[in-house]
């Protein structure tokens, strides 16, 4: 999994690393070399006169030999203490280099995971659930960083610290080095093995109901009117509540796993170094001079044991935070169509004469029914076309493979002759404004409602205007006191739905498409209202190709065509006398 990891890095991240890499080398080779200098230092103030006799000393015994005590003293603690600060400031770049490289390559997992799940096909959005693509670019991409990405470098970084230390240790004393040695690793091995099949359950548990706890609080918030009406508000309390349970027992659960054996190591390392010195004590004769190598084992010790617990610690963290890593590669791995790779569509594809439905039919993933069968319709250039239905008699469906949100599972879809396929796509969907019967609005003003995508900079404030007297909007909008500057609130919580309904009209008119699709798009206004905002779309634009779905009769009076849809089959197609 770290492999499919480094595998989705930039170039950028990937040479980053090697640089942080080196960085842990050169801190773990520094405070082997800190560790080192501890001999000399101990010695020369224990006995200054065995000083040049002391391992580590090298080319600098020669002017030890000459130098008068205080200079030696002077000199080897002047050593010490650099090489102590050395290593100390680098630990803290290694920290920060350590953290920004997450936090970075956090963002850039986040930015991939957005941009992946929105290149994908509406197919795939309509077949998962929200919440757990929302769980996905947020929790779980948090999980990776602080649960993943920044434990491996802290893995990596106290392994190199342990194994730079335990090797200079065993230079200075072979015997005790190698039994305290082997015995720890062992203590963090078997206590690995115990509990990684735990460790990976818990991370299961997290990333599961992660999802549900997203999904909880998007139904939480937005059937809120409902939950006060039916007094369930501690119905949803209670589900929420078991799901975070399970959530922070299991956070609590890894917690405890990664900082458990730090205790019990501990207390043995202290009982070996209490041994160490009564051996030494047993058989040395002069125990003053066995204490520069006490003192070593024991501040290599004291190095040694927080380097392998980072390492124990991290490898917990890694495996407790597994399945959410998994989930964020399951959604970098839905690959991104090659028609969205090309530049920027300026030019939409020509549409002079007729859109074909040639015997389309169409299957929805892990149904056994087709949704459509056998479709034939032909709407010319202009047309006003109305599609009539009961609900889940395929009339959304159709008006999906027109926008080409859907590909047909047999059949063809054809404008002007010409097949659209995975490479016109996007020149025909430029053709298309489309109002789907509960309009999205964002939590900004009606004007950037209306010119919605477009930057500030963009908006054409004259077709706002002219827009908005099309869907009969302006009215409303010069009685409010900002005007168009006027705050919607969260999806348009402040409007009514008829005014939601016309702010979309609104949008759709503002992009001047040749083909507008109106699905239930005016089901929330009265008739008087709808009645005018339908006039002025088939009266100010003869050209424009206008296809709706309404369960209003009055509102098909002044369609060319009328198409009227049972079991995903066309029953009948009327034409204007």
């Amino acid at each position: 999994m770290l492999k499919s990891l480094w595998l989705n890095l930039t170039l950028k991240r990937k040479l980053q690393f090697i640089v942080i890499l080196v960085l842990m080398i050169v801190g773990a080779f520094a405070e082997a070399v800190s560790l080192a200098s501890l001999i000399p230092f101990i010695s020369i103030l224990v006995e200054p006169n065995k000083i040049i006799n002391l391992p580590f000393i090298g080319e600098i015994s020669i002017f030890l030999e000459t130098a008068n005590q205080s200079s030696q003293i002077f000199l080897i603690t002047t050593i010490f203490v650099l090489t102590v600060l050395i290593a100390g400031l680098i630990r803290l770049l290694i920290l920060y280099a350590n953290i920004s490289y997450a936090v970075s390559l956090g963002m850039d997992l986040s930015d991939q995971a957005y941009r992946t799940n929105l290149y994908q096909p509406y197919i795939y959005h309509i077949s998962r659930n929200t919440s757990e693509i929302l769980s996905g670019m947020t929790q779980k991409v948090n999980a990776v960083v602080f649960g993943i990405i920044l434990p491996a470098l802290n893995l990596l970084s106290g392994l190199l610290v342990f194994i730079f230390i335990l090797f200079t240790l065993l230079l200075i004393e072979t015997k005790i080095t190698l039994i305290a040695g082997t015995v720890l690793i062992c203590i963090y091995l078997i206590v690995s093995l115990v509990i990684h099949k735990k460790l990976l359950k818990n991370s299961e548990y997290i990333a599961e109901k992660q999802s549900e706890i997203i999904q909880l609080l998007n139904e939480g918030m937005g059937g809120i009117r409902d939950i006060i009406l039916d007094n369930t508000q501690e119905k949803y309390v209670n589900i929420f509540s078991r799901s975070n349970y399970i959530v922070r027992k299991s956070i609590g659960e890894n917690n405890f796993i990664n900082s458990s054996p730090r205790f019990i190591v501990e207390t043995i390392a202290i009982i070996s170094v209490a041994i160490a010195a009564f051996i030494f004590a047993g058989e040395n004769n002069n125990f003053v001079t066995m204490l520069p190598v006490l003192g070593a084992l024991a501040l290599g010790g004291q190095r040694m044991l927080p380097a392998l617990q980072q390492s124990y610690s991290s490898w917990a963290t890694i495996k407790g935070n597994q399945k959410s890593l998994d989930d964020i590669l399951d959604i970098l791995s839905a690959s991104i169509d090659d028609k969205y790779k090309t530049n920027e569509i300026k030019n939409s594809l020509p549409f002079e004469h007729m859109i074909s439905i040639k015997d389309v039919s169409f299957q929805y993933p892990g149904r056994s029914k087709l949704t459509l069968e056998n479709i034939n319709i032909e709407i010319k250039k202009g047309s006003k076309v109305g599609i009539v239905g009961e609900t889940g008699s395929g009339k959304s469906t159709v008006l999906d493979i027109i926008m080409s949100l859907l590909t047909p599972t047999s059949g063809e879809f054809l404008v002007d002759g010409k097949r659209i396929n995975q490479h016109n796509i996007l020149e025909w969907q430029k053709n298309i404004s489309h109002v789907p019967q509960s309009i999205f609005l964002s939590d900004n003003s009606i004007k950037k409602n209306i010119a919605f995508g477009s930057s500030d900079k963009n908006i054409d404030f004259k077709k706002i205007i002219k827009s908005s007297k099309i869907a009969h909007l302006d009215k409303f909008v010069n009685s409010l006191d900002n005007k168009y500057e006027t705050n919607v609130g969260e999806r348009g919580v402040q409007l009514s739905g008829g005014q939601r309904q016309r702010i979309g009209i609104a949008r759709a008119v503002y992009k001047a498409s040749n083909l507008l699709i109106l699905d239930e798009a005016t089901n929330a206004l009265d008739i008087k209202t709808e009645e005018a905002v339908i006039d002025s779309l088939f009266l100010n634009n003869s050209n424009l190709t206008v296809i709706f779905v309404t369960h209003r009769i009055s509102t098909l009076e002044n369609c060319d065509m009328i198409i009227e849809m049972s079991n995903g089959k066309i029953k009948e197609i009327s034409y204007k006398k």
